[in-house]
């Protein structure tokens, strides 16, 4: 049975009860007259008797319909059978009196109690039974006897009528009876359809009432960590300190994980997870948990009262060294060690609006972050801010600077130190932005790869690149090259060599004339993925340099076993090479080194014939620099590549004077 039946069936269970509560004090009018019939005509215990079990009869129905009907279907449903049960049992009481009785009674007599039994069904005894079945038997039950005993016992007319009257009444009453039955069956479903309405809204109330509070309690908590809301948190704080006016230094420290980002890629958001659980777990270890929120992915915000700027400094130091604290990953013993960027805002010193104050607080944080600085925190200031600006508006900047066509490519030359002939360039980016003007690749460039718009801008940059070899390689033939840079997040991409092939391929580039230039420390991020990469790009045709030599890790294990075909000796050792002695000794040791081992050597930087005719007469085998010429549109090289030597190139390195300096 359905939830909707029961409560319709509960319903007319109910309403029969209240109906039929008024029955058993009215059989009391029926008893007393056939008791008045019987008495001093039939013996004095069958009445007693009789009557005794009627009224206990109608007493347990008197009972039944004053119970409380219970919500378990089991408790009412048993009411209902034991209600029906005692009909059935007191129409055989009213109907046994005419043969208990027989013997005793005069015909008239046994007229005047069949008048009374047809007048008890009349007046519907069962007629509200909630089981019809139950109903037409309880009826049956009463008139076929009474009809019997009046047709068959007796030849008087009127009796026999009344026989006939009884059996008659069988079909009529049960008629009428059903009849209402029905329409107060229909009452009762709509006033059970109306409880039932009733009921399911206070049910949905209930269930509304409570999904409110859930989303309360889900706005005002993290799901992952347990930690209250960022707005909560900011609730709290205006509530405890700016509304109460509170005088009070209150530090804001504004928290995250450097490269956090890697760990999702490199692990995937499960583990990356479990690292925010950690560094939650630690922050609530270090400050109150309930000044603890966590804003987003890896921040988090929390505040603690201090004394002066330096104290609020200390406190960050002291809570770098805590989440720097190893993390077990759980995947073979695979561990990580977080480096925080924390960044500082100070109420009321720097603002009483807390939402101003978590900007300041964040501003702080992304400079951590930034080329600005290599610490673990940042206490906001105006040059922070400034600078921070600066970086984001670059980073705004960058992810539409190829859409709008800002970036370019210049070229350097390089030459071959022997004969001074140029046999190739150096592929180099440059920005020229329609709101901040020419930007610096010193400036964009590390943004580009800390907001991981390098891979867009150097996948760019590859594809510039081979379109532009191409049309040398046709005008020139295969012997000239094409130098581009790559990073450390381009080298290590998981399809690079693969989209580099295409580009190569959809221009129709020979492979053996595009030099690939990495730095020491994009192939120390990853060496074993590195070292997979340079081996694809060798067996590819792809040239390949270690730019920057000397400047990163020079681990010389590395070195042997790396797939390159050139190192670039970095500026700074050339610069001085005929000033001092111990710069000239490491670049004649990394020269030979070079040789001994197969490699060749491009020297950049060089901007002045003395250097050079140096390098040169070291065995140096390529140069590059200001001395040879500064970076360039294509035209410009694609002029100097089809007209005569460089000026002054009859000699190795006998180039004018300087020129343009640096």
């Amino acid at each position: 049975m359905s939830n909707s039946e029961e409560i319709q069936q509960r319903a007319v269970t109910e309403h029969l009860f209240a109906q039929m509560r008024w029955m058993p004090v009215l059989a009391l009018i029926p008893l007393t007259v056939i008791a008045l019939v019987l008495w001093q005509h039939a013996p004095s215990l069958q009445i007693l008797l009789w009557l005794g079990f009627m009224a206990l009869g109608e007493m347990v129905l008197l009972l039944v319909t004053r119970m409380p009907i219970n919500e378990r279907a089991g408790t009412w449903q048993s009411s209902l059978r034991l209600f029906a049960g005692m009909q059935l049992v007191l129409a055989l009481g009213w109907s046994s009196v005419l043969f208990w009785f027989l013997d005793y009674l005069h015909p008239w007599q046994i007229a005047s109690i069949a008048i009374v039994l047809m007048a008890v069904a009349a007046a519907g005894l069962n007629s509200l039974s909630w089981h019809w079945p139950t109903y037409a038997v309880s009826l049956m039950v009463l008139l076929v006897p009474v009809g019997s005993v009046l047709i068959f016992n007796y030849d008087d007319f009127l009796l026999h009528s009344l026989g006939v009257m009884a059996f008659l009444m069988l079909p009529l009453a049960g008629y009428v009876s059903r009849r209402e039955y029905l329409e107060r069956i229909v009452l009762v479903m709509a006033e059970a359809d109306k409880v039932e309405l009733t009921s399911t809204l206070q049910q949905r109330s209930h269930e509304l009432s409570r999904m409110r509070k859930q989303l309360k309690t889900l706005k005002d908590t993290d799901s992952l960590t347990g930690l209250i809301s960022g707005e909560r948190w900011k609730s709290q704080f205006v509530e405890t300190y700016i509304n109460q006016q509170n005088s009070e230094r209150i530090a804001i420290f504004f928290v995250d994980i450097r490269h956090f980002r890697k760990i999702n890629q490199r692990w995937g958001t499960l583990v990356g997870d479990r690292v925010i659980l950690e560094v939650a777990g630690h922050l609530v270890a270090f400050v109150d948990h309930q000044n603890v929120c966590h804003l987003s992915a890896d921040e988090f915000v929390f505040s603690a009262p201090v004394k002066n700027e330096q104290a609020a400094i200390e406190l960050a130091q002291g809570l770098a060294r805590y989440l720097r604290l190893p993390i077990q990953l759980g995947l073979e013993g695979v561990s990580i060690h977080p480096e925080p960027a924390i960044g500082i805002a100070l109420y009321p010193d720097h603002s009483t609006d807390i939402d101003t104050l978590l900007d300041y607080a964040a501003l702080a944080n992304h400079h951590c972050k930034g080329k600005y600085s290599s610490k673990a925190y940042s206490l906001f200031s105006a040059e922070i801010a400034n600078a921070t600006r600066r970086y984001i508006d670059l980073e705004m900047g960058l992810k539409q600077a190829i859409a709008k066509r800002e970036l370019e490519l210049l070229y350097q030359p390089q030459v071959e130190l022997q004969t001074g002939a140029i046999i190739g360039a150096e592929a180099l980016l440059r920005w020229h932005s329609s709101t901040l003007g020419a930007v610096s690749p010193v400036e964009f460039i590390p943004v580009a790869e800390n907001s991981g718009l390098i891979l867009q801008i150097g996948d760019w940059v590859l594809e510039q690149a081979c379109a532009t070899l191409a049309r040398w390689q046709k005008q020139f033939g295969p012997g000239v090259h094409l130098a581009v840079n790559v990073s450390a997040m381009q080298l290590t991409a998981r399809d690079f060599a693969e989209r580099l092939a295409r580009h190569l391929e959809r221009h129709g580039c020979d492979s053996r004339g595009l030099h690939v230039e990495i730095t020491e420390s994009a192939i120390m991020d990853n060496p074993e993925l590195a070292m997979r990469v340079l081996k694809k790009l060798r067996l590819m045709g792809v040239g390949t340099a270690l730019d920057d030599f000397g400047t990163g890790y020079s681990s010389l294990s590395y070195l042997k076993d790396m797939e390159i075909d050139y190192l670039k000796l970095d500026r700074s050792f050339i610069s001085n090479v005929n000033t001092s002695p111990k710069d000239r000794a490491i670049t004649e040791s990394v020269i030979h080194m070079a040789k001994a081992i197969g490699l060749k050597l491009v020297a950049e930087g060089i901007e002045t014939e003395e250097i050079g005719n140096a390098l040169c007469a070291m065995g140096c085998d390529y140069g590059q620099g200001w001395l040879y010429g500064r970076p360039m549109h294509e035209r410009s090289l694609v002029s100097m590549l089809i007209g005569p030597e460089l000026p002054g190139s009859q000699a190795p390195g006998s180039v004018p004077a300087a020129g343009e300096g640096r």
